[in-house]
């Protein structure tokens, strides 16, 4: 199994990217909140939307500024725990600066606008940091492996994550005809004639899948079998596939505003959270 200490280390790596990439160009202009922030407010509920009207307000006189404030803090927290630096205070920091993030940025992954998907962000990249910071907390242990209560708390926050994305998946507006076809997914516009001609068919397959693979990893039987399969769908639906709206991880746009790389390595390190050292075998280190 991977150790706690690499497993810091992969979240630092993936914190380190997500600050090199607010570092694009025009993010540190006036384009980042009107291409990026204030759009997100758009079908949320006025509780929300008012509250990130207000932050997008008060951040866009010196946007220049704030952006890199919002690139440095992700680059500092990924470095310290990539090279082992204050690992708890750098995972406090993480914590809340992922529920600011999540709360004004994201839009609480955008879960009360009634579209949002797995596919499109939801719950939210901020929040999954969180949730994998919670389980690489630093506590004492034999060798430093992954604590037993460790390894059940990420599965059961992958569990519920897979399960919330099949409940999101069948939302009304995606069980009408044609509705799927309409989502910003790179992965799917691959298959974009057969996805306009089956979408109700294909919202319901990958429904069913998302609850298969949540019950599974929940009910902890064969869990070795549903984790891989978990990694390889994030590999699948995350692919690097260079597209003209949103780029990915590693395409970005020539825009310069593509959001951030995904969830789907977050989801991966859930997953390398929750093997035991029966179900695979690594060097620890």
């Amino acid at each position: 199994m991977f150790s706690r200490r690499m497993l810091q280390g992969m979240l630092g790596v993936y914190w380190l990217i997500a600050g090199l990439w607010q570092l694009q160009a025009k993010r540190f202009t006036r384009d980042f909140i009107t291409w990026c922030l204030a759009p997100q407010a758009d079908f949320e509920p006025p509780w929300l939307s008012h509250s990130m009207g207000w932050m997008a307000n008060l951040l866009e006189p010196h946007i220049a500024l704030y952006n890199g404030f919002f690139a440095g803090i992700p680059i500092l927290i990924g470095l310290a725990l990539i090279f082992n630096v204050r690992v708890r205070t750098s995972l406090a920091i993480s914590f809340l600066f992922a529920g600011f993030v999540w709360w004004f940025g994201e839009g609480l992954g955008q879960l009360f606008d009634g579209r949002s998907l797995l596919l499109t962000g939801a719950p939210g990249a901020a929040l999954l940091f969180g949730m994998s910071g919670i389980v690489v907390w630093p506590v004492e242990t034999v060798a430093g492996r992954m604590p037993v209560a460790a390894q059940r708390t990420a599965r059961c926050m992958l569990s519920a994550v897979l399960i919330l994305g099949g409940w999101l998946q069948l939302q009304s507006f995606y069980l009408q005809s044609k509705a799927l076809s309409e989502i910003p997914s790179q992965f799917l516009m691959l298959f974009g004639q057969f996805v306009y001609n089956h979408s109700i068919w294909i919202t319901i397959v990958l429904a069913s899948v998302l609850f298969i693979l949540g019950i599974g990893i929940l009910l902890n039987r064969k869990i070795g079998f549903f984790l891989y399969l978990t990694m390889l769908l994030s590999l699948v639906l995350w692919l690097p596939i260079p597209g003209p709206l949103y780029g990915n991880f590693l395409f970005p746009s020539i825009g310069g505003l593509t959001f951030d790389p995904g969830e789907g390595l977050l989801i991966i390190l859930l997953c390398l959270c929750s093997f035991s050292a029966k179900q695979v075998l690594w060097i620890d280190v």
